[in-house]
């Protein structure tokens, strides 16, 4: 009777062990479970924004409708390639002057300035030279229109326009070693009498339609900077340019391929004299409307850039190594054709010579192609 007592209790007891082994060894392997699914939720979370925008830019759709504002000697040209380029491959309206490669450099948006071939009177596309006045283009574009600046450091600017243009009359007088400085010691004495055929006086401003009458009109400047916020989409800051171009490709939904481009270099200048602080002090003085453009514009940019996520700058990191890769084998190598595989920034595409050929043709043969193109005589 002893014994079977013993042996009750200790299959009691052997019962009671597995039953708590059980229960253990359950507790155990549900809290793995839950560790795997967290680690495989902030995985998840960690891949999403990546996801997000490759969707947001797919499900974007393609706008065909620009307006872009060439302002002189702010990397207009390199921007202005992109936009002909983009509407050659989709079979555009690209609106062109009636010669050469711009439509004014001294009014606005006129009839009688550029080639009438569009048979409802809209066109898509216009990026040459013209002065800004959104209600002299809006006629001849549809509503759903997006329009396009484009800024630049305004002493660099300033500097760019003078060596350019250092063969007309009222740069060309300038004496001295350092022409640029003795240039701003007393920029009226060497000016043309009318600002609109400056290059040097305030001419971002001037592209984007301030009135010329009203350059000594500070507050109005400032006015006019608001309303310029309030129409235009997009502002493209040269020295952000990389930047500048992925958020004018969410912004246009359009593919990597249709953004990349080949620098455009004019007037490249040799021993350019140093500058001192008073010459840029000077500079700041007599161009107060272009760093009251320019610093508005900048500021905007660099808070949007700031709101941007970890994606944006690994897919800024992808198209810097491929504009890179297609600009050596467009300017170095003789390979046919360059391949650009897949990746989750862009679909498989390749770049032929003939694409070389369109992002390195200048601006007057490029619109000559444009002319010969859509333009039956």
């Amino acid at each position: 009777m002893m014994l079977f007592r013993l042996r009750r209790r200790r299959l009691r007891m052997l019962f009671l062990y597995v039953i708590c082994s059980s229960l253990l060894i359950a507790v155990i392997l549900r809290m793995r479970m839950k560790r795997s699914q967290t680690a495989d939720q902030v995985r998840s979370e960690h891949k999403q924004p990546i996801a997000e925008e490759v969707v947001n830019n797919v499900t974007v759709p393609e706008v065909h409708h620009v307006v872009f504002l060439k302002v002189h000697k702010a990397a207009s040209s390199t921007v202005m390639n992109i936009f002909m380029r983009f509407g050659i491959s989709r079979n555009l309206s690209v609106m062109v002057p009636k010669e050469l490669n711009v439509f004014s450099q001294s009014t606005h948006l006129h009839p009688d300035q550029f080639l009438h071939y569009s048979p409802d009177g809209k066109y898509d596309i216009l990026c040459c030279h013209v002065i800004y006045r959104k209600t002299s283009m809006a006629p001849y574009f549809p509503p759903d229109t997006r329009y396009i600046g484009i800024v630049r450091e305004p002493f660099q600017q300033f500097l760019s326009a003078f060596f350019y243009y250092k063969h007309l009359s009222y740069l060309k007088k300038i004496p001295g070693d350092n022409p640029v400085s003795t240039y701003l010691q007393d920029p009226l004495k060497f000016e043309p009498r009318h600002a609109l055929y400056s290059y040097t006086n305030n001419r971002m401003s001037l592209d984007f339609g301030y009135p010329y009458r009203e350059f000594n009109n500070i507050p109005r400047m400032h006015d006019y900077v608001d309303q310029l916020v309030s129409e235009l989409h997009f502002v493209v800051v040269v020295e952000y340019f990389d930047e500048s171009m992925l958020m004018l490709k969410q912004l246009l939904g359009w593919t990597l391929k249709d953004m990349l481009y080949i620098p455009r270099k004019y007037g490249s200048r040799s021993n350019t004299p140093t500058f001192t602080r008073q010459d840029r002090e000077r500079h700041k003085q007599w161009a107060r409307l272009d760093y009251i453009l320019y610093e508005r514009f900048l500021n905007i940019f660099l808070k949007t850039l700031r709101q941007k996520g970890k994606s944006f700058y690994e897919e800024l990191k992808a198209f810097k190594n491929i504009r890179a890769q297609v600009e050596q084998f467009c300017t170095i190598t003789n390979n046919k054709v360059l391949s650009i595989p897949g990746s989750v920034w862009n679909k498989k595409f390749s770049v032929s010579r003939n694409d070389c050929d369109l992002m390195q043709m200048n601006a007057i043969p490029l619109i000559n192609l444009v002319r010969g193109r859509y333009i039956v005589a």
